[in-house]
């Protein structure tokens, strides 16, 4: 409605994690992305006929359904009204500050912790093994033990393990994996 009103400016709807809305919707929101701009949408109360100006732009953001539990697959017409652009993962010292800045901790734990994350993140990226990718959330989570006086190895062990299969003693397990790699940065070999 604001868009109709003032055809002069420019205005953006988002969606945050559009690959966890289900399939069906998905059909329903189609039409708006193209060249027809409406659609019908039918709920309880009647069918809603919703008719986008063209000076209404979308953005939407969504993870690697492959990998996050609760994700449906976007069909190729869902992306081919999309522009899909790859965002990369926040510079290391960039992610630092954050933790410094949001929790409060020292910069060479911030960094620790971030380096563990990217750490993980490259086991994913490589295939080396498939877990949940870290995201900046994950390592505030970890800061915030850090700053209630853990160290980085038992806060990154209780953040970035939970939930993930196998033991940290069996060889190839996601869980072995990611263990590695905390201690790959918290006790590095002389010769890593």
């Amino acid at each position: 409605e604001q868009a109709k009103a003032h055809p002069d400016r420019r205005f953006a709807v988002g969606w945050d994690e559009i690959n966890r809305v289900h399939g069906s919707m998905h059909n329903a929101l189609l039409p708006i992305f193209d060249a027809r701009r409406s659609t019908k949408l039918t709920t309880s109360e009647g069918t809603l006929e919703i008719i986008v100006p063209t000076n209404v732009v979308f953005m939407a953001t969504k993870n690697d359904e492959s990998k996050d539990s609760g994700a449906y697959k976007l069909g190729n017409a869902f992306l081919n009204r999309m522009q899909l652009v790859e965002i990369p993962f926040m510079p290391e010292g960039e992610e630092s500050l954050l933790l410094v800045n949001e929790v409060g901790i020292g910069v060479d734990d911030a960094t620790l912790i971030v380096r563990i994350a990217n750490r993980i993140r490259q086991g994913n990226v490589t295939k080396a093994f498939s877990v949940p990718m870290p995201s900046p959330r994950d390592t505030i989570s970890a800061a915030i033990l850090v700053r209630h006086g853990r160290s980085v190895e038992y806060a990154a062990t209780q953040t970035f393990l939970p939930g993930l299969s196998g033991d940290v003693e069996t060889a190839r397990t996601p869980k072995a994996g990611v263990m590695q790699r905390i201690k790959a940065v918290v006790s590095p070999s002389p010769d890593a």
